[in-house]
């Protein structure tokens, strides 16, 4: 036996004089395995290497060593993983990724899902709720968060992202993972990707928020909004912090700063169908009555009136810039904390108040030098609002052929019109005009002056 050596021929092994291998050399391709302590005839058998040495096949079916693909070896089955999506085995050295779900192992390659830190394979994700609710699905509810006890203003943001790269579902469950506060959620939206939709939060919530550190940052090099051309940034305001007197110079504020919002807006038109700027209006020509009583309502206007429980400032063009999406903020919250305030006169500077709002205004060159004096402007309105219910007391209307009288009761103007009913003239409601959306003049409403009071009672023989 101390000639012999172990030799492995035709898959089984045997042992052999060292003479007799010498012999086979001659005629067979024969190599030494240190792991296995024996020579293999790679000529007549079935074999592999592990780590650069020879297995034969005996030892790899039965100790179970697997085949893997990045070695190009075999490798004992407890150092080796199987990836579901290649359909083959590598070694536990090799980058893969595994889902947190179901165990199964996937290569590097391998889109995988990301939501709250865990990461999810496509099957595994199709079972999950979405992250991205349907449009308007939304069915958590909203509740305002403020550093402070009072029933301030509160201020919510639609921020719109376009141009994915990657999935959506993923990349929004990557930024609602640093939303500490549940602060965000997001929504479909046909016109474009996705978009973050905030709770009503203060301004400085807002700020508390930190949102660079996780919102932004995530965003970055994965979608657009600013340079998708689809995407806008809109912020509601609770219409219950303003009264009817603030509203009303919230609205002439809007419509004396036009111009300059327009280009704080990023907008290149001012006709946009889902953010209509509507006519330009000079400076000079601004009334509180024009202001309060121009609405162009729904998704198509720059200022929205016809959400139940907010105004919504829709003129914003989307951004993944920090700076300029806390720059739209302030302003948005400066307007309505000036509208709501008993300051007179208002410049466009005084708007700019904030850590971000004057440097951005700046450095889109914006300035203007006319004053808003609402004083002045306020007791126009008085004086116009004199003076139609003067004309409504003592003129005679006509209108489609009706002869017609009107009165302001309450907030409304109400029109009679005159009919013989026999010999007796006696009146009977024809039209109501809101005042809030009075135009300037009766005639826009199909009333024009016929005559006095006086002419007609005349004319009638004191009859009226």
């Amino acid at each position: 036996m101390d000639n012999l050596v172990k030799y492995y021929d035709h898959n089984e092994f045997s042992f052999i004089s060292m003479e007799k291998l010498e012999e086979l050399e001659d005629e067979y391709y024969i190599q030494y395995s240190t792991f296995e302590d024996c020579y293999i005839n790679k000529d007549t058998s079935a074999y592999g290497y592990c780590d650069n040495d020879l297995l034969t096949n005996d030892t790899i079916e039965s100790e179970n060593y697997i085949y893997c693909e990045d070695t190009e070896d075999y490798q004992p089955e407890n150092y080796t993983v199987y990836l579901t999506d290649t359909d083959e085995y590598v070694s536990r050295d090799y980058d893969f990724q595994k889902c947190d779900e179901c165990g199964d192992y996937f290569s590097s390659d391998y889109d995988m899902h990301y939501r709250d830190g865990n990461y999810y394979c496509d099957a595994c994700w199709e079972d999950m709720e979405p992250v991205i609710y349907d449009y308007h699905k939304y069915e958590d509810g909203y509740y305002p968060r403020s550093l402070a006890r009072e029933s301030p203003l509160f201020m919510g943001f639609e921020l719109e992202v376009d141009n994915v790269r990657g999935d959506c579902e993923s990349l929004a469950a990557s930024v609602l993972d640093g939303d500490m506060d549940g602060t965000l959620h997001c929504e479909e939206d046909c016109t474009v990707a996705f978009e973050f939709i905030s709770q009503p939060c203060t301004l400085e919530y807002h700020k508390n928020q930190h949102y660079n550190d996780w919102f932004f940052s995530e965003l970055d090099g994965k979608c657009q909004s600013h340079d998708a051309g689809t995407c806008g940034l809109h912020v509601h305001v609770n219409k219950s912090f303003f009264d009817d007197h603030g509203y009303n110079r919230l609205k002439t504020i809007l419509f004396f700063f036009k111009e300059e919002l327009f280009q704080f807006s990023r907008r290149q038109r001012w006709d946009y169908g889902y953010s209509d700027f509507n006519e330009r209006i000079d400076k000079k020509d601004v009334t509180i009555q024009k202001a309060k009583n121009s609405k162009h309502y729904g998704h198509s206007t720059w200022f929205n009136e016809n959400n139940s429980s907010t105004y919504e400032f829709r003129f914003f063009r989307g951004t993944l810039k920090y700076e300029t999406f806390m720059a739209s903020l302030e302003l948005v919250h400066n307007i309505c904390m000036v509208a709501m305030s008993s300051t007179d006169v208002i410049t466009w500077d005084s708007l700019l108040d904030g850590d971000y709002c004057r440097e951005y205004s700046n450095s889109r060159d914006i300035y203007c030098d006319n004053e808003l004096n609402l004083s002045t402007l306020e007791e126009e309105d008085r004086e116009y609002m004199k003076a139609l219910e003067k004309s409504l007391k003592e003129n005679v209307f006509i209108n489609r052929n009706y002869v017609s009288i009107g009165e302001i009761v309450d907030d409304t103007i109400v029109f009679y019109c005159l009919y013989n009913d026999g010999d007796e003239l006696k009146l009977r409601k024809q039209n109501y005009i809101d005042l809030s959306d009075l135009s300037e003049n009766l005639e826009d409403h199909g009333y024009y002056r016929l005559c006095s009071r006086k002419e007609l009672s005349n004319l009638l023989g004191g009859a009226f």
